[in-house]
């Protein structure tokens, strides 16, 4: 095969520069040139655009046979290679994206091919096959089961392990307090019959637990029972209807007294009633309410 001397002969033949016939296949010259040397071969498509160029056919630019023109003449004309033209050098274009590109990017010279489409191909390629090994490896349902208890397990761990000393002191708190009053409770049954001491024994049993539940919500800042019995009840300001006394003396030791004796004390005894109601309320709702708290107080520990 002596396709190289025959694209050397076609091309000269055509008048074309190395750099024409490169530009004419979006190619560089060197490539041309190591055609036409037998450094390389071109591939097909190559070959197609060479024979549409030339005006030949694929058999005739392979193996160089003669190529019959109308009105061909006998004289023979000296074949006088044309001067490469020295000028511009001709813009060498990415196949792949389309861009203009310098020499040193070319990562392929047939076709031309950058050098990032080729980072990008190889890229491609690489999730391609990195997406098809998760697949195969896609576990099924019972693992995927497993794994998510081991991750609740773990997450819950970590939860736990962020808890403040005020977290851990409200709980052991609460369950002390309400360890002691069933301890209480049980040493103050009464000696009566088999029912009453049943009924009293279940009561000692549940009512500790609610007395957990109260107190342990009691010291937890975000949850409803807090904000009832604290904020609404310990923190409430009670406020008396001010007092008309006249400009005299009675009046004004009237006043006085009123003042700072007698509005600070009944102050105080409604604010010990208020707050008295606020818990009664606080611990009715308490056993409702303790769930979600607890969820919440152990996903949103306190920075105490």
């Amino acid at each position: 095969m002596e396709i190289g001397h025959n694209i050397k002969k076609y091309r000269l033949e055509n008048n074309f520069t190395q750099r024409d016939l490169a530009q004419k296949l979006n190619v560089t010259a060197q490539a041309v040139s190591r055609w036409e040397n037998d450094e390389v071969e071109p591939d097909l498509t190559t070959i197609e655009k060479l024979t549409e160029i030339f005006g030949v056919t694929a058999d005739q630019l392979i193996n160089g046979e003669e190529v019959v023109r109308p009105q061909e003449t006998t004289e023979t004309i000296p074949e006088t290679p044309p001067t490469e033209e020295v000028g511009e050098t001709p813009k060498i274009i990415c196949s792949v994206c389309g861009n203009e590109i310098p020499e040193h990017m070319i990562f392929s010279e047939d076709p031309i091919v950058c050098v990032s489409c080729n980072k990008k191909h190889q890229q491609e390629l690489k999730d391609i096959k990195e997406n098809k090994i998760v697949a195969d490896c896609k576990p099924d349902a019972s693992t995927k089961t497993e794994t998510a208890k081991k991750e609740r397990r773990v997450k819950t761990a970590g939860v736990l392990s962020k808890w403040s000393f005020g977290d851990w002191a409200r709980l052991v708190g609460s369950a002390v307090v309400a360890i002691a009053a069933m301890v209480i409770a049980l040493i103050m049954t009464p000696n009566v019959g088999f029912m009453s001491r049943g009924a009293w024994i279940a009561t000692s049993i549940i009512s500790p637990l609610l007395i957990f539940s109260f107190i342990y919500q009691v010291f937890y800042f975000d949850c409803f029972v807090n904000e009832v019995v604290i904020d609404k009840g310990l923190y409430k300001t009670i406020h008396l209807p001010g007092i008309i006394f006249s400009l005299n003396v009675n009046g004004i030791v009237f006043y006085i007294l009123y003042k700072f004796i007698i509005a600070p004390i009944v102050t105080f005894i409604l604010g010990v009633l208020w707050f008295i109601f606020m818990a009664v309320v606080g611990f009715v709702v308490s056993p409702f309410t303790f769930i979600p708290a607890f969820i919440r107080s152990i996903k949103e520990p306190e920075d105490l």
